[in-house]
C-alpha cells in the first residue's frame, strides 16, 4: 500500500509538536510494515531537512512548490496542488497529519486532529 503523508504545514524548528510527531511517525510506520510505501509531501522549507533524515532513502519525498510559512499559500496549495501530486504519486491513501485536508483529494484520505485548541482560539487557525 502506498500512503502519502501531507506535511505541508511543517516548517523546521517552528512547527513544534506537529514536527516531532511527523519525524517519529515516519520511521515507526516503516518499521511496522514491510509492505508499506510512504510518499512524503512537503513544502520548500522542510524538504532539505527531510532529505537529511536517516529514513529518507526509504520514502519518496515530493516537494510541493509552496512556502509553508505563508498559511494562505499553504492552504491554497493543499487545496489545489496536493491532490494532483497525490494522484501523480499513485498513493492509495492520503494521511493529512495536522488538522487540515484537501476538500477534494481525489484519493481516500484520513486526517489526524492533533489537538482542539482551535476551538478555544479560532483566530489562530
Amino acid at each position: 500500500m502506498r500512503v502519502g503523508l501531507n506535511v505541508l504545514h511543517l516548517v523546521p524548528r517552528e512547527t513544534g509538536g506537529g514536527e516531532l510527531y511527523v519525524r517519529r511517525l515516519v520511521p515507526a510506520l516503516l518499521e511496522a510494515s514491510q509492505d508499506l510505501e510512504l510518499v512524503v509531501f512537503t513544502g520548500r522549507e522542510a524538504y532539505p531537512s527531510f532529505e537529511a533524515e536517516p529514513w529518507a532513502s526509504e520514502v519518496e519525498l515530493v516537494e510541493v512548490p509552496v512556502r509553508s510559512r505563508s498559511r494562505p499559500r499553504r492552504v491554497l496549495a493543499e487545496q489545489t496542488l496536493l491532490p494532483g501530486a497525490a494522484r501523480k504519486a499513485r498513493v492509495d491513501l492520503l494521511h493529512n497529519v495536522q488538522n487540515t485536508a484537501p476538500a477534494v483529494p481525489r484519493v481516500p484520505q484520513v486526517t489526524t486532529i492533533l489537538d482542539v485548541i482551535y476551538k478555544r482560539y479560532p483566530e489562530t487557525h
